[in-house]
C-alpha cells in the first residue's frame, strides 16, 4: 500500500528530516500534548466519580447527573480539539517560513497563535459540530455529493479531503472559518482534482509502532509484581507521548508543506515535487460485475 511504501512514508520521511533540522520546533506538539492530557485527567476525574456511584447505586443517578455527564465528556474532546488546532497554527506558521527562507521565531509564533485564537475556536467549533454532521451524511446519503454545500463548499470532494489545508490558511491568510473552508477544497481541488482520496496516512504508519510500544508494559505484567508493572507502564507511557507528538509534528509539516506546493510556492530543496504531486489520487470506481 502507498502510504507504507510510497507517497506516503516517503513525504513522512521528508518531512521529518525538517524538523531534525529544527529540533525546537518539536515545542509545539509537546506542549499541546502536555496540555490535552493534563485536560484530560483533570476532566475525567468527575466522569470517574459519576461513573463509581452509577455503578455502586443506579438510583442516585438522575437525568441532571447524566446531561452533565455527556457535558463534561464532550467538552473534553472540545478543548482537546482546539488546543491542538491552536499549536499547529504556531508549528505552521514557523514552517512555512522556513520552507520559503523567511526569518522566524518561536515567540513570534505563539503571538501568532493567540492572534488566530478566536478563528481557530470558530473552525474548531465548526468541525466538531457541523463536520461530524456532513461525515455522518457523507457515509448514509447516495445524494450528499450532488447537494449544494458538497458542491459549492466543499468542490465536491469529502470533508476530510476538503479541508486539509484549513489549518495553514487560517494561519496565513486573513480570511474566516467558513471562507478558510472553500478555499481548502478549491485550493485541493485545483491542485490535485476531484473525486481523490489522500495517500497520506501518518496515523496508519504509527500503528506498528503503537503495537511495539505495548511490549514494556506487557512483559512486565508477565513477570510479575507491582514495581515492575509500573515501570512498564510508565515506559510504555512515554513511547505512547512520543510516536504522537512525533506523528503530529510530521503531519503539521507536511500539511504546511501541501499547502506551499497548492500555491505555487517551489520548496523542491526540502521535499520532491513529484510526491507532492500525488499526496492525492483520483479514487478508483468499483467495477460492476456482469451477470
Amino acid at each position: 500500500m502507498s502510504y507504507l511504501t510510497g507517497t506516503g512514508i516517503q513525504l513522512a520521511k521528508q518531512s521529518l528530516a525538517i524538523l531534525k533540522q529544527k529540533k525546537s520546533l518539536i515545542l509545539f506538539p509537546i506542549l499541546s500534548t502536555v496540555i490535552v492530557l493534563a485536560v484530560f485527567i483533570t476532566g475525567l476525574t468527575p466522569l470517574f466519580k459519576i461513573e463509581a456511584i452509577a455503578w455502586t447505586n443506579p438510583s442516585a443517578v438522575n437525568k441532571t447527573t447524566v446531561v452533565i455527564f455527556y457535558f463534561i465528556f464532550l467538552a473534553l474532546f472540545f478543548i482537546a480539539h482546539l488546543f491542538t488546532t491552536l499549536f499547529n497554527v504556531g508549528l505552521t506558521d514557523c514552517i512555512i517560513k522556513h520552507l520559503k527562507n523567511e526569518p522566524y521565531t518561536i515567540g513570534a509564533a505563539f503571538k501568532r497563535m493567540f492572534f488566530r485564537f478566536p478563528r481557530i475556536y470558530l473552525w474548531v467549533s465548526l468541525m466538531t459540530s457541523f463536520g461530524v454532521f456532513v461525515r455522518i451524511v457523507e457515509y448514509w446519503s447516495d445524494h450528499w455529493p450532488s447537494s449544494k454545500t458538497a458542491t459549492d463548499t466543499l468542490a465536491g470532494l469529502p470533508w476530510l479531503v476538503a479541508t486539509f489545508l484549513v489549518t495553514p490558511i487560517l494561519t496565513i491568510e486573513n480570511i474566516n472559518p467558513w471562507r478558510a473552508i472553500k478555499r481548502s477544497a478549491q485550493l485541493v481541488k485545483n491542485t490535485w482534482g476531484a473525486p481523490i482520496t489522500s495517500n497520506i496516512a501518518i496515523g496508519k504508519i504509527t500503528v506498528p509502532l503503537k503495537i511495539i510500544a505495548f511490549l514494556p508494559v506487557l512483559i512486565m505484567l508477565l513477570i510479575g509484581g507491582k514495581t515492575k508493572l509500573l515501570i512498564g507502564s510508565i515506559i510504555t507511557s512515554l513511547l505512547f507521548f512520543s510516536i504522537g507528538t512525533v506523528a503530529s509534528a510530521i503531519h503539521c509539516t507536511l500539511t504546511s508543506a501541501l499547502y506551499l506546493y497548492a500555491n505555487t510556492v517551489n520548496i523542491s530543496p526540502n521535499y520532491d515535487a513529484e510526491l507532492l504531486k500525488n499526496a492525492f489520487c483520483p479514487v478508483k470506481k468499483r467495477r460492476v460485475a456482469s451477470l
